[in-house]
């Protein structure tokens, strides 16, 4: 599904077909009014084909859930997202440029969260 706005952007989001399962009407990508890629909104998925997109959604009895393992920013670079811990939350984000590790965050959910208290994460940033 499209979305043209005032300027002539395109905002493509995943359609409410019942493909998509759990990331219907997610936001997937914006280009720019002459169909370029748009700098402001990384894409989740694939980059340029929206229906391998949903193959790097976390799966949930075989359908995607609203859960993206993988991002691609405008530059390039890819974001690998894991899930796990309490309540099944983002415990792991890798950003890698190419095939080289740039960083990583790892977030400890292991404790339980109390009002005014923000998740712990480590990170660790390669040379």
């Amino acid at each position: 599904m499209e979305y043209r706005d005032n300027k002539g952007n395109i905002w493509t989001f995943f359609d409410f077909d019942g493909d998509a399962y759990g990331a219907q009407g997610q936001l997937w990508k914006v280009q720019n009014a002459d169909g370029g890629p748009g700098a402001r909104c990384p894409t989740p998925g694939h980059q340029t084909d929206i229906t391998h997109a949903l193959d790097d959604f976390e799966a949930s009895g075989g359908h995607p859930t609203a859960r993206c393992t993988k991002v691609y920013d405008s530059a390039g670079r890819e974001y690998d997202i894991t899930y796990g811990g309490t309540g099944s939350r983002m415990s792991l984000v890798v950003a890698k440029v190419g095939s080289t590790e740039a960083a990583r965050v790892a977030y400890d959910t292991t404790r339980a969260r109390r009002a005014g208290e923000a998740w712990r994460a480590t990170s660790s940033v390669s040379p």
